[in-house]
């Protein structure tokens, strides 16, 4: 047996994982067998790795996630049932439309009626309802899981997957739904006790109002996890909304990593704005809020200021603010975002998608954008604020002073490798085989930034079915010209040099 690392942020989990030695078999298919058997063991490890991580829970949780476990085999047999249903209609279908253009086909040929098209439509149907039905019982019995119609798209969409992959594919879906409940409720717990163990922390450094007339005691808390993007075990962005009976006192996010390199951005962003309008190349200032790391139960955590706003829909930034009603919020939003774009662009900032920006005060007098992610750093990368790159105003020697500094100061800093946008992660979730694809991909792009692989093709691989297993994209740590999988404080994380 040999153990892998899983990574992610402040990643040091190990996982047991049995890798089969056994040769390919006369006749099969060595690229099937070479995707079936490291899926089948993550499997395995995944389980045994699940149950351990449920203790945390207590056995009244333990025992109602064990009966949504046989639920979900259940649910697997509808999926199969339906998808199996969906692919005869559309074999059905195609012949159909085929005896309706070959008028020269033979006479003894079978033909398709309509009547056989009919009653597989009414079986589609009925199975279709019995999994929405199932489905909903499922939710509605569940509540304390967190279960939502989304998370059960892959069983939808099992009819896509070739008949002979079915059956590993519903395992590896299963698998994958077992492990984002688990990771989330014991996310969730933990956070809620960082949160409580620092509650008077947080007051101090983030509440604007008067404390002298609440009591710790009698604060209620609130936790919303944000987006799609989950890291190590479920982890994410966490809102955490605090309470005095029925009245909103404030809100902050928490991060479950440590945000120096956010910090040092921010801190830059300030030094800019406070240059004189003369030694500035454009008088519009750059985003800022507040920003504190804090260490709690081990683990590095930030806690930030939080932005009010809304996100918009679009390919990037500069699309998403053309689409605006008014002109004139437009050209507000346009004059900021070029600034962003200028002072990121230069120091390599990346991976400023749309899931990482905030509009603030849009259809009012000082509408914002404002980046909610900056760990993110990489020479040659777009910073993702504009599909075709615009023209950048010069800018002054009191800016580039303010800007080589920082870029001479982050070399201490860890910060995030993105070797491929997070929407190709995110999109490879739901594919047990997406695995070696991805994985060769990264690989590429670490080469191609002009690092020294240091991990074989087949170890990263199993790093990368790793965080898929458990519905995580997987997370890269630049620091010190090396690159790792996960945490940099784990030598055994490390996987490329650069050259």
């Amino acid at each position: 047996m040999s153990v892998t690392n899983i990574g992610g942020e402040g990643s040091g989990a190990r996982i047991p994982v049995e890798r089969s030695t056994e040769p390919t078999q006369p006749g099969v298919d060595s690229s099937s067998q070479r995707i079936e058997q490291p899926v089948l063991s993550i499997i395995k490890a995944s389980q045994a790795s699940r149950s351990a991580r449920l203790e945390k829970l207590g056995p009244l949780l333990a025992k109602k996630i064990s009966a949504f476990e046989q639920s979900l085999f259940e649910l697997g047999g509808l999926a199969l049932e339906y998808a199996t249903l969906r692919s005869e209609l559309y074999v059905i279908e195609i012949q159909l439309s085929s005896d309706e253009d070959d008028s020269g086909s033979s006479e003894d040929a079978p033909k398709v009626s309509e009547e056989q098209v009919s009653f597989l439509e009414r079986k589609v149907d009925e199975s279709q309802g019995a999994m929405t039905t199932f489905i909903e019982k499922l939710i509605s019995s569940n509540e304390g899981l967190h279960l939502d119609k989304e998370i059960f798209s892959d069983y939808w969409r099992l009819y896509s997957t070739g008949k002979s992959e079915r059956t590993l594919s519903l395992a590896f879906t299963k698998e994958q739904m077992m492990n984002r409940c688990v990771n989330k409720m014991i996310y969730l717990a933990s956070t809620k006790q960082v949160v409580e163990e620092n509650k008077a922390f947080i007051f101090t450094n983030f509440f604007k109002g008067d404390t002298t007339q609440l009591s710790q005691s009698n604060i209620d808390i609130l936790l919303d996890l944000e987006g799609s993007e989950t890291h190590h075990l479920g982890k994410a962005p966490v809102k955490v909304s605090f309470f005095s009976g029925a009245a909103l006192l404030f809100s902050i996010f928490l991060k479950p990593r440590d945000a120096s390199i956010d910090r040092k951005v921010i801190d830059l962003f300030k030094d800019i704005n406070e240059l004189p309008k003369e030694q500035k190349s454009i008088d519009v200032d750059l985003p800022t809020y507040q920003i504190v790391n804090l260490t709690s139960r081990g683990q590095s955590i930030s806690i930030w200021e939080f932005v009010e706003g809304k996100k918009l829909e679009g390919i990037d930034a500069s699309h998403a603010i053309g689409n605006l009603p008014l002109s004139s919020e437009r050209e507000i939003l346009h004059n900021q975002l070029l600034r962003l774009e200028t002072i990121c662009n230069y120091i390599n900032i990346s991976d400023l998608t749309m899931d990482n920006l905030i509009f603030q005060n849009l259809g009012k007098e000082n509408p914002r954008i404002i980046p909610i992610d900056l760990e993110s750093i990489q020479p040659g990368k777009d910073t993702g604020l504009y599909s075709k790159e615009p023209s950048y105003p010069p800018l002054t020697v009191s800016e580039i002073n303010l800007l080589k500094t920082f870029k001479e100061s982050v070399g201490d800093t860890p910060y995030r490798f993105v070797p491929i946008p997070t929407s190709h992660f995110l999109g490879s979730l739901s594919s047990f085989s997406s695995f070696v694809k991805v994985a060769a991909s990264v690989l590429s792009s670490i080469e191609k930034s002009n690092f020294q692989i240091n991990v074989s093709k087949e170890r990263l691989e199993w790093l990368v079915l790793e965080d898929f297993i458990n519905n995580d994209v997987p997370y890269l740590t630049e620091y010190r010209s090396k690159i790792y999988y996960g945490s940099c404080t784990i030598d055994e994380n490390m996987i490329a040099v650069r050259q």
